[in-house]
């Protein structure tokens, strides 16, 4: 009996990869270049092999005639691909695809290493069925970045997520290796934070925030030791500024208060306290944004799954690393970028892999609540979506398999808990499905 469940835990898998394969993978060279971004990836990575300036970045169109307004990661990686096997649309994107791709599937073991196995299976739906990752186009939203697309955002997701995953293996008592587990892992997790630096710049801090906020709140409670603490740090900073400090310090070697301006000042500083490009937004927009199904359908319930989770665990969460850091990954960069005066869309992306994890502990914890939480899920889910795609016939839909399953449960065929599960995948599925039919018949 263990081997088939087993087996059929592993089929399921294959299935969930298969899915995200073809979500990141496929018809991946036909959609035309976008504007702006794609456009000026294309160009930057064309005019630095055609003038011979790898790894210094080359692009016409600005003034100074070189790229300084992004860490270099990204273009050094896909200007390697484009030599090796010439410039199309397919090798432009494909370090993109292939960051997605890593990082849908390190969302599913990262839930599964946190949490549990069904954790890890209710997050990789959730992160799947999420328009704004998949779509480069939407009506109304200027939002051209995906995961599939010529941008910078997969590899940093994908870095930053694998920085806070050393983070989290620190915090843990077994180990891998045999010399100093929590420094080992320390250095990985700064490490990464310092490509994903070099990937897209500031919020490669993510993962050292969330960790180090965690220490210092367990300082400041008296448990947890000054020196582990500051060592731990030390270890973090020293790395950081080692392999990102390097090439900022060589990059302003070569071109000097020139790199500074055009790189810092204007594309960090001002971007943070002035709208630039014509980017403006107003405090609410990305929380609006969240509640928004055509652009993140499982909004509505990520909002109840967090203050059930905090009225749940309010009096673990600052002893529990994993309870705290699936709750701060995605409240500190939501409060950052509604903060900042130069907002789009895209930048909603730093916090759907965390709200994921939270969706997912959440689902997977259903079994185990009293139902006087539980019961009116459903419904609350059903009412939501309607009124939010004001489609008569997804009411009608939803309220069939709703009753469908509702009948079941009462049939004793399934349970309640099961039977809520089931009601909330009723919603993300077929967002999986109609991501599907956008790659499919792009």
């Amino acid at each position: 009996m263990s081997n088939l469940k087993i087996s059929h835990k592993f089929l399921l898998l294959i299935l969930l990869f298969s899915l995200a394969f073809i979500l990141q993978f496929f018809k991946l060279s036909k959609p035309h270049i976008i504007r702006w971004d794609e456009y000026t990836n294309l160009r930057v990575i064309m005019d630095t092999d055609k003038q011979g300036t790898f790894p210094i970045l080359k692009y016409s169109e600005s003034y100074t005639g070189y790229f300084f307004e992004k860490p270099p990661l990204w273009y050094w990686t896909t200007t390697s691909v484009v030599k090796i096997f010439g410039s199309t649309n397919l090798t432009l994107r494909i370090i993109s695809a292939i960051s997605g791709f890593c990082l849908i599937g390190l969302i599913f073991f990262i839930g599964y290493k946190l949490f549990s196995y069904q954790a890890g299976v209710f997050a990789i739906l959730a992160i799947m069925g999420t328009h704004h990752l998949f779509y480069s186009y939407f009506p109304g939203y200027f939002s051209t970045h995906s995961l599939r697309s010529a941008d910078l955002d997969a590899l940093q997701l994908l870095l930053i997520m694998l920085s806070f995953f050393f983070f989290y293996l620190s915090t843990t008592h077994n180990s891998f290796v045999k010399i100093n587990a929590r420094y080992f892992w320390i250095i990985l997790a700064s490490l990464f934070s310092a490509l994903a630096f070099l990937a897209k710049g500031p919020f490669a801090f993510l993962p050292g925030l969330i960790y180090f906020s965690f220490q210092l709140v367990n300082l400041i409670r008296k448990k947890e030791v000054f020196t582990d603490f500051l060592s731990n740090l030390l270890l973090y900073s020293s790395t950081l500024f080692l392999i990102a400090g390097s090439w900022h310090l060589w990059m302003y070697y070569k071109f000097g208060n020139q790199f500074i301006e055009e790189y810092f000042i204007y594309h960090i500083l001002t971007r943070s306290f002035t709208t630039i490009e014509g980017h403006s937004g107003y405090t609410l927009m990305f929380t609006n944004y969240l509640l928004n199904p055509k652009l993140f359908v499982s909004g509505a319930m990520l909002f109840f799954s967090f203050f059930i989770m905090i009225f749940k665990y309010n009096k673990n969460i600052l002893n529990n690393f994993k309870l705290y850091s699936i709750i701060m990954g995605t409240v500190i960069p939501l409060l950052i970028i509604s903060l900042i005066k130069t907002q789009i869309a895209w930048y909603l992306f730093y916090t759907y892999p965390f709200a994921c994890l939270i969706l997912g502990k959440f689902i997977s914890d259903i079994e185990k609540m009293s139902l006087k939480w539980t019961i009116y899920i459903p419904f609350i889910i059903l009412t939501y979506f309607t009124i939010s795609y004001s489609f008569f016939y997804t009411f009608i839909l939803c309220f069939i398999f709703f009753f469908f399953l509702h009948i079941l449960s009462k049939l004793k065929i399934i349970s309640i808990h099961k039977f809520i599960q089931l009601s909330i995948l009723t919603v993300i599925i077929p967002q999986i499905y109609m991501n599907l039919l956008h790659i499919l018949y792009i």
